[in-house]
């Protein structure tokens, strides 16, 4: 079955030691130089990856603080522009009702001259009636005692009708 020949065992004994030497001269003269390169290299690549997320961070901390500050500027800057509409509407409020209360009072005025020319014209129209009156009554009938009584009734309807003397109480 199994024979073991100790020839074959040393030539493969020997040719294990020349495959290990062959390797390890290998590795050692071609494959360490490259492996320890592409190690340095990768070291290299993972400290500026490093450096790069730590100047990342920063930044972002930078844009952090910088967009606070611009949100603040911003908050006082609404905070400023409408406390300003606020006082510009109070001084529009103030000047709207100075002009209405002016054109209230105007309007008032113009109300008592036309009042006090309308009571003119009707006190006018009266005298004018009265007269009339006057004459007819005294071509009708010319006794003193009727005439009398006539102005005197003409005199208390006078005297019912002082209301359009009053000006109108606000």
């Amino acid at each position: 079955m199994f024979e073991f020949n100790v020839v074959i065992f040393f030539y493969q004994l020997g040719i294990f030691l020349v495959f290990t030497v062959c390797v390890t001269v290998i590795y050692k003269t071609l494959l360490e130089p490259i492996l320890k390169e592409r190690r340095e290299r990768i070291e290299g690549d993972m400290a500026r990856a490093a450096a790069a997320r730590a100047e990342a961070d920063e930044l972002q901390a930078k844009y952090e603080k910088i967009m606070a500050e611009v949100g603040e500027e911003a908050s006082a800057i609404l905070k400023r522009v409408n406390e300003e509409a606020a006082r510009h509407r109070e001084e529009l409020l103030t000047q709207t009702r100075r002009q209405a209360d002016a054109l209230l009072h105007k309007a008032e005025e113009l109300i008592a001259i036309e009042e006090a020319q309308a009571v003119e014209r009707i006190r006018g129209e009266m005298a004018d009636m009265a007269v009339a009156i006057a004459g007819r009554v005294l071509e009708e009938t010319r006794t003193t005692k009727r005439e009398r009584k006539l102005a005197e009734k003409f005199l208390a309807e006078m005297e019912g009708r002082t209301a359009f003397d009053r000006p109108l109480e606000s």
